[in-house]
């Protein structure tokens, strides 16, 4: 925990009211996940951006699609790039009148996995995301070497 630090795209938790039916045949008003509007994401990009320009991270994970993308743009996929090693630059918001992201002038180490509430959904990923971990993990032992 000491060499790590964790953050998130957006710092509060989206959802959307939706009805369950319960066993006995009645209804029930519940939240349920909800990915974060674009709006959502330029709310909290400052914060990320400040994190990641002050922290100057040896290695991001990133976490799921809506991180994955935050960082790397809305083409990029974790089903096509989890557990790979990437070194680019990361969007930032310019300033904060903005509504469109920069490219960072710095190259940053990126790993993006599936994240870890995803195998509730898709218990396939299982497999993926643990061998994305031990990547990870000797991508940090290599890192510390540094």
């Amino acid at each position: 925990r000491e060499d790590v630090y964790i953050t998130s795209t957006v710092r509060s938790r989206p959802y959307k009211w939706g009805e369950k039916r319960e066993r006995d045949g009645t209804m029930t008003k519940r939240k349920y996940n909800r990915p974060p509007t674009k709006k959502e994401i330029l709310a909290h990009a400052p914060v990320l951006d400040y994190e990641i320009a002050n922290i100057e991270p040896k290695l991001i994970v990133a976490l799921g699609n809506v991180g994955l993308q935050r960082l790397l743009g809305k083409d990029e996929k974790v089903t096509e790039l989890h557990g790979q090693l990437l070194e680019r630059p990361v969007r930032f918001l310019p300033d904060l009148d903005s509504t469109t992201f920069e490219w960072t002038d710095r190259v940053y180490r990126i790993v993006p996995t599936f994240h870890p509430a995803a195998v509730f959904y898709r218990p396939s990923h299982r497999p993926d995301l643990d061998a994305d971990w031990l990547k990870i993990g000797q991508f940090l032992e290599g890192l510390r070497n540094e």
